[in-house]
């Protein structure tokens, strides 16, 4: 790494998600009082702890299939078990397995990818010529692909397969930089179809029934916090920005640690679950 990009590594991050330049001259005090020494240690703390990661990423995938393979077995067969109350193991295998990863040693980021594409892998049936392929794609490969729509997880299938031969022959190799340009012009739909008309190749395995329950009260943070959200009286003219913003008002006046009593809630959030891991991945970018 040269030294302009070790500054770059220290940097703080702005909200674009890029080094923030403007504490340039901080980076470079705080480097003059380190020593090259402890910045070269830590430059190369980084470059292992990259490379292991990179190393261990198909190891951390194959755990995640793991985990979310062994949470569907629990809702299937023991969901009401004695020690299975609310069929709260599966649903707790699943949200932490995220965490777990971390507490392996794969970053946030890495982490998050890991699971999106175990979760993409494990909740679709795929033909025995696909799951064949993905044998031999990297974890980095199957995280773009499972951000594809249908239509252009088909194209990549086109373009690896040899010329005048089906897919089930054999497969070319292709670079994850063409996956990403793929991906950008075929991403995966983010506002949900109805179920009813949605009529893709690949099925979901577990598209159980939620019985909704009551709705339970709870509370918001405060009523001023709702105020602060503009009704939508002219929303023609209302950008994204300030959308968001509204979004965001309303996402911190919500009191999440009463969701999980809710059903109603979380039925409503699962109907939406692509978007919010659309909106998780927007943020983590």
């Amino acid at each position: 790494m040269t030294k302009l990009n070790d500054s770059l590594l220290f940097l703080p991050i702005d909200k674009e998600g890029k080094p923030d330049g403007r504490f340039n001259s901080s980076i470079s005090r705080i480097r003059t009082g380190l020593g090259e020494q402890t910045i070269n240690e830590l430059i190369n703390f980084y470059s292992q702890t990259s490379q292991l990661q990179k190393g261990y990423a198909k190891q951390g995938l194959a755990f995640a299939v793991a985990v979310f393979k062994e949470a569907s077995y629990l809702h299937q067969h023991h969901r009401f078990d004695e020690d299975n109350p609310y069929g709260y193991k599966s649903k707790v295998l699943k949200k932490q397995a995220q965490q777990t990863l971390e507490r392996i040693g794969f970053t946030k980021n890495n982490s998050h990818k890991l699971i999106a594409t175990a979760e993409w892998l494990t909740d679709h049936v795929f033909g025995k010529e696909e799951e064949k392929w993905f044998e031999s794609l990297t974890p980095s490969h199957l995280y773009e692909l499972s951000r594809m729509s249908e239509e252009g997880l088909n194209l990549v299938k086109q373009q690896v397969s040899y010329p005048e031969f089906k897919f089930s022959a054999g497969q070319q190799d292709i670079s994850v930089r063409r996956l990403e340009a793929i991906r950008r012009s075929y991403p995966k739909n983010v506002m949900p179809e109805s179920r009813s008309q949605n009529t893709t190749h690949h099925q979901s395995k577990a598209d159980q029934p939620v019985r909704v329950e009551k709705v339970h009260d709870f509370k918001t943070q405060s009523v001023s916090d709702m105020k602060r959200l503009k009704p939508a009286t002219d929303t023609v003219e209302v950008s994204n920005i300030e959308m968001v913003e509204q979004f965001k008002t309303l996402a911190e006046a919500i009191d999440w640690s009463a969701i999980g009593e809710c059903q109603a809630s979380r039925v409503c959030l699962i109907e939406m679950a692509e978007i919010l891991n659309f909106i998780a991945d927007l943020a983590r970018e």
